[in-house]
């Protein structure tokens, strides 16, 4: 037959598991307590945390131009909401709203008990420094107000010092004064109060507020952003979110205003020029006329100043793009980085390479601001967006020395036309000539004055009118301050769920690691064996606990035993038990000796022999001398009569084992042993042999043709569950006959000992029920005989 036996390969029992996890409840309360307690403390000792919140709407124009007044553009930079986002979080633009915040100081409030409070603006004093003097970084320094007038002021332990509010304190690599803090009335509980503060790191301060701003997208849809942070002081974190955006949305106008104050300079560079000409034409002009008063200027006259003019007009202008040509190439050389270029739309150039380059020049720089506001050092993106802006610088140098080419060409071509006129103007008298030069030179000036007085003034209103691409829906305000931590009630969640989880991984965890057989489950999963009886532990001093304590649980439980043992007696004749065990220390010998006298009290003669040669222990128990025995029997030294002895129990006799043999299993294999056992049997009604352990020796085995039933203890939380392959393996073998299970060592208040079998269970609910067992009775407790009663009910349920 295939052995299939395995020891780890075991089904999930539920009902099992629920009991064994109701045997151990006391352990769901104390770690339930304990992490209830646990909670408790870190929710009352644990600084809480609050988040505050803001949202920005960002103008999106979908252009890469800001219009001018009478249609006019200038470049800037596209909205990009990736890179606004990289901006709010950036270090340079927190750089730059701590230099508006007060935060170089924290200020504490001591507490006895639990955390210190960061006071902020409510500290009753505030510090004054001097921003250029080193001051000693995040070392505590204690203050005890002693009066309106007083203070101590310690650091560390070591240094003490009373000092004035208003005094400089120069020492320890500190120099600062102390203040009472404006509109803060004084009171005598100041006085009771113990503060502290210390100076922050103002690096360390960036780093910790841009890391701890987030900034997201109200919705892919929207550029709406929401600005939020945690911190363990509201009003402060609503201090540093108005601050931030407010830095944000002044950085975002003073770039606008710049490409506007850059084109404004430009003109002005072209409008001195021009002015001053204009002066002296006009000067001019009037004088002439003065000095020649009714002259008239002819038909012809007249057709050749309107070509004069017009072609002054476009000669000015091609200057006017010449200049800014040459303004652009040197912009190109001094400022590498081209940033708030002019649009050539300005002088009237629409050259759509021109603005190409320029725009994409423009977004570049934009990015590549964004990707210096962030981080530090010569980054893989950092050096590709320089080369990229390097690629466009070339190209635009190149496109303006074509276009400054050009335009000399254009201007030589016009100076050549207006060669040509003037040479028509020669045939003109010479009043009238002249006064054709001198009119033609101010009516070019004052249009092109006027233009660039045009040009100015709509650059100037847009300028003025110059807002922040950016616009704020909700201020952060302390009363929208949301708590983040502790979560109370989400802690003691967790808390007691944790603390009904760890016993029952601990249960669980036992059950799986175990090796020793602590219940009926265990021993029904392997063999099909039945169980004569369990016997409880025995916490008496006496190893004959049936013959000194009668009424006991476990005098009971052997009771029952030799009840069910008629089972497997079937015979009348059959009177021969033998009692085995896997190992020594099961509880063998103990068995079979208040089993013998559980019958010799009712009444049986009853002979119990010692049988393991090798460890003899059974004359111990009824302190009878071991100097004659079986193996003297055996070894032909004594006889029969010789070594029954009457124990001090009534019917109660012992063959005792008698001096250690070198040859044990041949003297039980000997014809004289069965003989003995003949003989035995017509004298006795009971004969029990308490014979060696099974996994030692095989003397147990050779006994197992004289006996008419075998008795295998099982000692709980003892024997090994490997003790169950033996017993499968003598079970198929049919070596032993009428083989029966006694469980001993049974802890009678454990739940485990509720699941071994029908006698324990009649014992127990007997002796707590009728009063019978009057001993058991006065020791068991009034909540143990509930907590048994309640499982015994539990289990009713489930079965």
């Amino acid at each position: 037959m295939e052995d299939n036996f395995n020891i780890s390969n075991q089904s999930f029992d539920v009902k099992k598991y629920i009991f064994k996890l109701i045997a151990f409840w006391y352990l769901f309360v104390i770690s339930g307590a304990v992490s209830l307690g646990i909670a408790y403390y870190s929710n009352r000792n644990s600084v809480p945390t609050y988040a505050v919140n803001a949202t920005i709407l960002i103008a999106n124009k979908g252009k890469n131009t800001n219009q001018l007044v009478g249609g006019l553009q200038m470049f800037g930079s596209s909205v990009n909401l990736d890179n606004e986002i990289g901006v709010l979080k950036s270090y340079f633009l927190t750089e730059q709203a701590m230099k508006e915040l007060d935060f170089d100081v924290s200020y504490f409030g001591k507490s006895p008990i639990w955390y210190d409070v960061e006071l902020y603006k409510k500290s009753p004093f505030v510090i004054e420094f001097d921003s250029l003097s080193l001051q000693q970084k995040w070392q505590r320094i204690d203050i005890e107000i002693k009066s309106q007038e007083e203070y101590t002021l310690r650091i560390n332990e070591n240094f003490s010092k009373k000092m004035k509010f208003g005094d400089t304190f120069n020492e320890h690599n500190f120099k600062f004064k102390i203040n009472w803090r404006l509109n803060y009335a004084y009171d005598n509980v100041m006085e009771k109060k113990k503060y502290y503060f210390y100076f922050n790191d103002r690096n360390s301060l960036i780093n910790s507020y841009s890391s701890r701003l987030q900034v997201d997208l109200r919705s892919k849809s929207s550029t709406i952003l929401w600005l939020w942070i945690v911190g363990t002081v509201p009003q402060k974190e609503v201090d540093f979110l108005n601050t931030i955006i407010s830095v944000y949305e002044q950085n975002g106008l003073n770039e606008k205003n710049q490409i506007a104050q850059s084109t404004i300079e430009f003109i002005d560079m072209q409008l001195e020029v021009v002015v001053d000409s204009l002066q002296k034409t006009e000067d001019k002009l009037q004088f002439y006329r003065q000095a020649n008063k009714g002259i008239d200027i002819s038909q012809e006259g007249e057709l050749l100043l309107g070509q004069l003019e017009e072609l002054e007009k476009e000669r000015k202008l091609t200057k006017l793009r010449l200049n800014y040509y040459q303004f652009i190439g040197s912009e190109i050389n001094k400022n590498p980085e081209l940033k708030a270029i002019i649009s050539p739309t300005i002088m009237g150039i629409n050259d759509e390479l021109l603005i190409t380059v320029i725009n994409e020049i423009a977004i570049l720089n934009s990015e590549r601001d964004i990707l210096k506001l962030s981080v530090k050092g010569n980054l893989p993106n950092m050096e590709m967006l320089d080369h990229k802006l390097e690629t466009y610088r070339i190209s635009l140098k190149t496109h303006i020395e074509k276009s400054i080419e050009i335009t000399i060409k254009n201007l030589t071509e016009q100076n050549k036309e207006l060669a040509k006129l003037e040479e028509r103007i020669l045939d003109l008298p010479i009043v009238e000539r002249r006064m054709l030069n001198i009119s033609r030179k101010f009516k070019l000036n004052d249009q092109l004055y006027t233009f660039l007085l045009e040009r100015r003034t709509e650059a100037g209103i847009t300028q003025a009118s110059n807002r922040s691409d950016s616009r704020i829906l909700d201020k952060a305000d302390v009363l929208n301050a949301n708590r983040q931590s502790p979560n109370t009630s989400q802690n003691r969640n967790k808390a007691l769920l944790l603390g009904l989880l760890f016993p029952m991984l601990f249960v669980f965890a036992r059950e799986f690691f175990r090796t020793k057989i602590v219940d009926k489950s265990d021993i029904e999963q392997h063999v099909n064996i039945p169980i004569v009886g369990t016997i409880g532990k025995n916490d008496k001093k006496t190893e004959l606990p049936v013959y000194e304590n009668p009424q006991s649980p476990i005098s009971e439980a052997f009771r029952a035993v030799r009840t069910n043992l008629q089972y497997l007696l079937v015979n009348e004749r059959s009177r021969v038990i033998s009692v085995s065990s896997t190992t020594g220390g099961e509880g063998k010998t103990f068995c079979s000796v208040n089993l013998a006298s559980v019958f010799a009290m009712s009444n049986k003669r009853t002979l119990v022999i010692g049988l393991d040669l090798r460890k003899p222990k059974t004359h111990i128990n009824f302190d009878i001398d071991n100097s004659k025995g079986i193996s003297t029997l055996l070894g032909g030294y004594h006889e029969y009569k010789d070594i029954i002895k009457k124990t001090h129990i009534e019917n109660l006799y012992i063959a005792p084992s008698g001096p250690i043999p070198p040859n044990p299993a041949e003297l039980i294999e000997s014809k004289r042993m069965e003989t003995f056992l003949e003989e035995a049997m017509t004298e006795f009604e009971y004969v029990i042999i308490d014979t060696p352990p099974v996994a030692i020796v095989t003397d147990a085995m050779l006994l197992t043709k004289f006996s008419d039933a075998n008795i295998y203890v099982i000692r709980q939380n003892y024997t090994n569950k490997n003790a169950l392959k033996i017993l499968s393996d003598l079970q198929k073998s049919g070596k032993f006959r009428n083989l029966g299970l006694l469980i001993n060592g049974v802890d009678a208040s454990s739940a485990y000992s509720t699941t071994y079998g029908a006698g324990f269970e009649y014992s127990h609910a007997y002796g707590t029920e009728s009063g019978y067992y009057t001993e058991e009775t006065v020791k068991r407790s009034y909540f143990s005989r509930k907590y048994n009663d309640w499982l015994e009910k539990i289990k009713s349920k489930f079965s």
